[in-house]
């Protein structure tokens, strides 16, 4: 959708030759920058952690996977994309990062990883318009799709929502304020999420792209001259499917009285027209309970992201509508040739096809979308062309449709507003032939078809649990044109003991047989209906699995659950890091962070129940104490150490102080000194410098010209390391491993070597706990000495 331009600028524009939509297109990144999706595989039952800045990429670097990647490419920023729940979507993350330069590689890096079923590029798209002239026949397509003889039915439902998820919107316009939606779960101002949907005080809609509650055009940002069109297209396309009707002002929508659900899913940062996060915008609309979803944008990319969410869009009862796009091109464009999405190409006044429409076999319907009156985001009203145009229209008819029979799945709107399309003659055009859709909409047809013409029939199921007593009642729809506009239940001995929900819960609290009845209504008449069930009642043996825990990398603590069912068996997935999986209490390593899940079972009854425990992993500091130095007595070594946020010293003689990273030390003997890094998670780690003083009577390095020491490999170790030297002469060799105070801990050679390689093995005996050693060697009676950390 676009303004006009004026006279002069469409001159110009006619001589050069050049569609403003298509030149810009071609200069605007295909690709959100610096973010990818990511998807961890789900039955590995992992996580990543949450990260919302630089510092904080720290506890990815956790992950075994990850290391290296956190530095290297920048990650500063990891969150899950939606919320939403389902298989599908809950291991779906986004990634952020700044070294740009290394996109390419990063990807490749990411999609190598074994925990990973995909990486990917979040896809940007852009709004559709195209600029033309101006017209005076104001809302022509309101009587071409027959919109007025459909109001005669029905003008639509305040209980049916259509989110509109664009760049911004101008939410007190005097022709949009009325139907913009009011969420009845959330109390304004009190920052709580009250209807405990994830997003707080989200009254009017939600910003997906900035993440607060203030889905509006911000006044400074509005450029509607500019190429890119910045945050004007969105108030716009909710006009088309549902500004205010019958109001005296302005102009009309197929919508009439259905609300529309703003969500802003372009940051205020883009300055490109970009819709960025328009599938987060799918993900609020979701949790909002939208009926319809409007996308008035696309691109030419795949995402498997997105085709995750616009599943669980459907699965959720929703139906979505796209526009085709404005190139006049048989490509695939996205959203609008993702599946369950009705993708929609434009029409003019003449019944033909809009000559920037795109077409494709993936095209479902079509719908006017010339010389349309929207509303203006500077409160005015403009002329305006495009496909975005188009979907909306559309959106709105699927709307009212939902308005006369609610009971319609996705599958049913479509189907029925393909059946009411009118034919027009471009579809016969054989470059056309199958990629307009099944025709224009006609939403007197369209809802004509789906308006209940017969009395409901009272037809339910039951599913029974025995396990608690809670039983799940289903109404079935038997007939599209049977929808019931009410029900009333009646649950005799039940908790609730009626309700009038579609699909109602009772809980019973003992065995025996219960009745209920549900009565349905519409404008066709009433029915009643009864069913019986048995209930064997046996409670649910409730388990707990204790409150999220976190420890520091390759320490262990414990998983306790706790179940008031003494007779049930325990079983923990997944079983990765723990020590005891079929029990109630066991250690865990905290290698990685996971979700993990207690299962109880009563094996009498069957019965069972799960609760999930998380438990984090931190990072430890990556303390380093610096090298090794040696200086002449009575001078001084300046220390280093770096990784952690404390530091503290031992020992303390010869330091100038012992809590800050570089104090100087001045030791009058050879020295080991140890420092201890702590980080912000109180995590810990150590490593020593060994500080020589040349002439002394301490452990020094006296076999300079007998043996050329190798380092200690590997240091840290864990379980054993390796020794090596090379020695000038045979003589006597003795290897020892004495702890800071002096103490011999384990003999680690005894014999005789001879002039050449020397390489000998330490096997770490089990009282060598963690910590900084010395490894001390005597050779015919001169030492040497090597620090060895222990991890």
């Amino acid at each position: 959708m676009r303004t006009k331009f004026i006279f002069l600028f469409l001159l110009l524009q006619a001589i050069v030759g050049i569609s403003i939509a298509q030149s810009s297109s071609k200069n605007r990144p295909e690709f959100v920058e610096g973010q990818f999706f990511v998807k961890l595989k789900n039955e590995l039952h992992r996580t990543l952690p949450e990260v919302e800045n630089g510092y904080e990429a720290i506890k990815l670097s956790v992950i075994p996977e990850f290391r290296g990647l956190v530095e290297k490419y920048g990650i500063h920023k990891v969150h899950k994309t939606f919320v939403t729940r389902g298989a599908d979507l809950d291991n779906i993350y986004t990634i952020s990062f700044s070294f740009l330069a290394g996109t390419e590689e990063f990807l490749r890096d990411l999609n190598n990883l074994s925990i990973l079923d995909y990486a990917e590029k979040c896809p940007m798209h852009y709004p559709d318009y195209t600029p033309n002239d101006y017209n005076s026949f104001q809302q022509w397509h309101i009587a071409k799709i027959d919109a007025l003889n459909a109001w005669n039915i029905t003008k639509g439902s305040p209980n049916i929502t259509i989110a509109i998820v664009d760049d911004a919107f101008a939410l007190n316009h005097p022709d949009l304020a009325a139907n913009v939606w009011t969420n009845p779960g959330e109390i304004a101002g009190n920052n709580i999420d009250d209807d405990q949907n994830g997003f707080i005080d989200d009254v009017h809609g939600w910003d997906v792209a900035d993440n607060d509650n203030d889905a509006s055009a911000d006044l400074s940002l509005i450029n509607c001259q500019a190429v890119t069109f910045n945050f004007c297209h969105g108030t716009g396309v909710a006009s088309c499917a549902s500004a205010v009707t019958d109001n005296g002002i302005g102009t009309t929508s197929p919508g009439f009285n259905c609300k529309f659900i703003p969500i802003k899913a372009t940051s205020n940062s883009v300055t490109t027209g970009g819709i960025g996060a328009g599938y987060q915008g799918i993900d609020y609309a979701i949790k909002a309970g939208a009926r319809v979803i409007n996308m008035s944008w696309g691109g030419s990319t795949y995402s498997a992201t997105s085709q995750a969410i616009i599943t669980a869009a459907h699965n959720a009862g929703i139906v979505m509508c796209a526009s085709a796009g404005n190139d006049n091109a048989g490509t695939p464009r996205y959203p609008c040739s993702y599946q369950y999405v009705i993708g929609v190409a434009a029409t003019d006044q003449n019944d033909k096809k809009a000559s920037f429409s795109n077409y494709h076999d993936s095209v479902d319907v079509s719908a006017p979308g010339v010389n349309i009156r929207t509303c203006s985001v500077a409160g005015g009203y403009d002329f305006t062309d495009g496909t975005s145009e188009a979907a909306p229209i559309t959106a709105g008819v699927c709307a009212l449709m939902l308005s006369v029979n609610p009971c319609l799945t996705p599958e049913d709107v479509e189907y029925y507003l393909e059946m009411a399309c009118d034919v027009y003659s471009d579809m016969n055009l054989p470059q056309y032939q199958g990629k307009l859709g099944a025709g224009r909409i006609n939403a007197k047809k369209a809802v004509q078809m789906v308006y209940p013409s017969q009395p409901p029939t009272a037809t339910f199921t039951s599913n029974v649990q025995n396990c608690g007593g809670i039983v799940t009642y289903n109404f079935q729809v038997t007939n599209v044109n049977a929808c019931p506009d009410t029900y009333s239940w009646d649950f005799p001995g039940g908790t609730p003991s009626s309700s009038t929900s579609m699909n109602p819960v009772v809980t019973y609290s003992a065995s025996g047989t219960y009745t209920a009845t549900l009565t349905t209504f519409n404008s066709a008449g009433i029915n009643l209906g009864s069913q019986n069930i048995t209930l064997n009642y046996s409670p649910i043996p409730t388990v707990n699995a204790g409150t999220d825990i976190s420890g520091c990398y390759n320490t262990a603590g414990q998983l306790s659950a706790t179940c008031i069912d003494p007779n049930v068996t325990y079983a923990w997935t997944p079983t990765f890091g723990l020590a005891s999986p079929t029990s109630a209490t066991t250690n865990v390593n905290f290698m990685a962070s996971y979700n993990y899940i207690v299962t109880v079972t009563n094996p009498t009854t069957g019965c069972q129940d799960q609760d999930t425990i998380k438990v984090q992993v931190n990072p430890n500091p990556t303390t380093y104490a610096g090298v090794d130095v040696t200086i002449l007595p009575g001078n001084a070594a300046q220390l280093n150490a770096i990784g952690a946020t404390t530091y503290s010293w031992d020992p303390p003689t010869g330091l100038s102080a012992i809590n800050i990273p570089n104090p100087v030390a001045n030791p009058t003997n050879t020295r080991l000194y140890t420092v201890f890094g702590t980080n912000t998670f109180g995590c810990a780690k150590f490593d020593a410098v060994l500080v020589t003083v040349t002439g002394t009577t301490n452990i020094q390095n006296e076999l300079t010209n007998i043996a050329n020491i190798q380092a200690v490999a590997p240091n840290p170790a864990t379980t054993h390391f390796e020794l090596s030297a090379n020695f000038a002469t045979n003589g006597n060799l003795n290897i020892t491993l004495l702890d800071l105070s002096g103490k011999t801990l384990q003999k680690v050679y005894e014999g005789k070597v001879s002039e050449g390689e020397f390489k000998h093995t330490c096997n770490l005996s089990e009282k060598v706990a963690a910590g900084v050693y010395m490894c001390v060697w005597e050779f015919d009676g001169k030492k040497a000495v090597q620090k060895v950390v222990v991890e």
